[in-house]
């Protein structure tokens, strides 16, 4: 169990935190909490990384001072990502002091600000107890989930890489702070582990390129496009792609994505289902060049007919109403529609694909920047509109990092 907190300077909060710490584990947990948890001499951030990887559920105290943090607000980002990943993890928000549930900021603390946060009471042992009530007396441990193989995967990828100067080039590609690299001195998988919990953050793409660079030599060839795999989506960051990710049920999810090409969209959902393929599985359909007598709608739901029904191993000729929904994957369609003349032409795609497969998810890369106020209807007026927090030319940038350590992956093998 994680407790996030901000409570230094806070007296009220800090006896909230012990109280409930004291007792979760009364009633079998193990408590992550970061003044217990991390040891005298201990860097604080690494290892707050590495016990948001390993926690089953989390308590987030939200007071005065956590609306104000950063920090808390990272923490927040990384829990809700686990916990829309699936897997059961649950999160509990607990308001305490004076922090009314309207103060909690949809920009600053995303979907937390949904759930139904536990209110505050005036005593610390009546609020701690309150809190406690919620969780049950702990039985068998659930699995780590799609975050936790994610991390031990890059980790072992990096084991190949050979201790000292090897791990210490990857943390250097990575611009880690020099405090943090001191901590690969214990060398073996604590380092390498070290390493991935890294990933949790998000790294610019010249970081992940430099960090491919730095150990190229190092691996064979096979593991080297593993990691190469595993790490590019890290340019994007998890908060926003979170949001991509439908609810616990997998039910029909559309979102509309304001970037500018098809590629970045797979970066999205690869981040935001921490490479579980299991999970997921998804489709580009777009048009590409026309004639300017072209009817670009007519196209696109051409293109889509065709391709949609190849990928989900049908004939042209079999009914729509045949096709076979996977209820233990969510199957995307990335719809690149920056062919069409308008959103309105891409909104009729949208809704004649759900007319045909209720059940698809689409991503749908509109034909230009989607404004939040901006009017939309038919297949889109349920859509989730998803703004990256960074520009044009990072996207550039990164999707060329990924072509080229992708070929460069392939020459060598």
């Amino acid at each position: 169990m994680f407790i996030s907190h901000s409570s230094t300077h806070d007296d009220h909060a800090a006896q909230v935190r012990d109280l409930v710490a004291e007792g979760l584990r009364k009633r079998g947990y193990e408590v992550l909490v970061d003044v217990s948890a991390i040891l005298p001499g201990q860097k604080w951030r690494p290892r707050i990384y590495e016990l948001l990887r390993d926690c089953h559920a989390a308590v987030v105290l939200v007071n005065r001072k956590a609306l104000e943090s950063r920090w808390v607000q990272r923490e927040v980002d990384i829990l809700l990502w686990r916990q829309a990943s699936g897997n059961g993890f649950h999160i509990l928000p607990a308001l305490v002091g004076d922090v009314a549930p309207g103060e909690i900021s949809e920009e600053r603390f995303g979907e937390l600000n949904e759930m139904q946060a536990l209110g505050s009471v005036a005593s610390a042992e009546q609020a701690a107890q309150s809190i406690v009530h919620l969780f049950p007396v702990i039985g068998e441990t659930p699995a780590g989930g799609a975050m936790h193989q994610w991390l031990r995967n890059i980790s072992s990828q990096l084991s190949q890489v050979r201790e000292g100067p090897g791990l210490d080039m990857v943390a250097e590609a990575l611009e880690l702070p020099q405090e943090d690299r001191d901590l690969l001195t214990v060398g073996g998988t604590a380092a390498t582990d070290f390493l991935a919990v890294q990933m949790l953050h998000t790294h610019p793409a010249v970081r992940i390129r430099n960090l491919v660079h730095a150990v190229r030599y190092q691996m064979d060839p096979g593991s080297l496009a593993n990691l190469v795999t595993l790490v590019l989506p890290v340019w994007v960051d998890a908060a926003s792609a979170r949001r991509v990710l439908p609810g616990r049920e997998c039910t029909r999810h559309t979102v509309l994505l304001n970037v500018r090409k098809a590629g970045t969209g797979t970066h999205y959902l690869d981040r935001a289902f921490c490479m579980d393929v299991r999970r997921y599985h998804y489709l580009i359909v777009g048009i590409g060049g026309r004639f300017d007598d072209d009817d670009p709608e007519r196209l696109l739901r051409e293109a889509c007919g065709r391709n949609v029904k190849r990928w989900l191993g049908m004939e042209p000729a079999d009914p729509w109403e045949t096709a076979v929904e996977e209820k233990d994957r969510c199957l995307y369609v990335i719809l690149d529609s920056k062919g069409c003349d308008s959103l309105e032409q891409a909104e009729r795609v949208v809704a004649w694909l759900h007319e045909r497969l209720p059940w698809l998810h689409i991503l749908l890369i509109p034909p230009g920047p989607v404004g939040a106020g901006e009017r939309r209807s038919g297949g889109l007026a349920d859509a989730v509109l998803v703004n990256p927090p960074f520009g044009a030319d990072d996207e550039q940038v990164a999707l060329r990092v990924a072509e080229e350590l992708t070929s460069h992956v392939r020459m060598m093998r």
